[in-house]
């Protein structure tokens, strides 16, 4: 039997490897305030909240971090937790929660989940972010806030933010 023309070397050498990504450590998983964007000194308003989520809040705050239950007086804040009911007014509440932040500051929405509906109630969703559109926020991403809500990140368009 006569050998195939391209038969390989014996001694022929392999292909190299693919690189690989570089796997990192962290030292501690991701917590709750941390998917939230709270960074240490970070002034954060819970609007609308219940009791148990300031409590979980606290609990997991880095240092010097500060929680409020309204807008400290004549201070701008880092981080906004808005949360919404179907009754909410977008518009009024996107304006006035854009006076509020700091011009790298993060407004969040929270809204239920639309599996969570029952018949007849409605999606907040695209309200939620059109209102948002309509003043300098832009939407940023999402976020499973609880098994039964969702969060919206608002962050202000780069072309609107002031230097302080």
């Amino acid at each position: 039997m006569a050998k195939p023309k391209h038969a390989k070397a014996k001694n022929a050498p392999k292909k190299p490897a693919k690189p690989t990504a570089k796997k990192t450590k962290r030292s501690k998983p991701l917590t709750f305030a941390d998917q939230l964007g709270v960074k240490e000194g970070a002034v954060i308003v819970c609007l609308h909240c219940k009791e148990q989520f300031l409590t979980r809040m606290r609990n997991q705050l880095p240092p010097y971090a500060r929680l409020f239950p309204t807008v400290p007086e004549g201070r701008q804040v880092d981080i906004i937790i808005r949360f919404f009911n179907e009754h909410a007014d977008f518009d009024s509440s996107f304006r006035w929660l854009e006076r509020q932040l700091t011009p790298d500051g993060i407004i969040w929405g929270v809204i239920p989940k639309k599996s969570v509906l029952k018949k007849g109630e409605r999606y907040l969703l695209d309200d939620m972010v059109k209102a948002a559109h309509r003043t300098t926020l832009q939407k940023a991403r999402e976020l499973n806030f609880s098994p039964v809500e969702q969060a919206v990140k608002f962050t202000i368009r780069k072309e609107h933010r002031k230097k302080e």
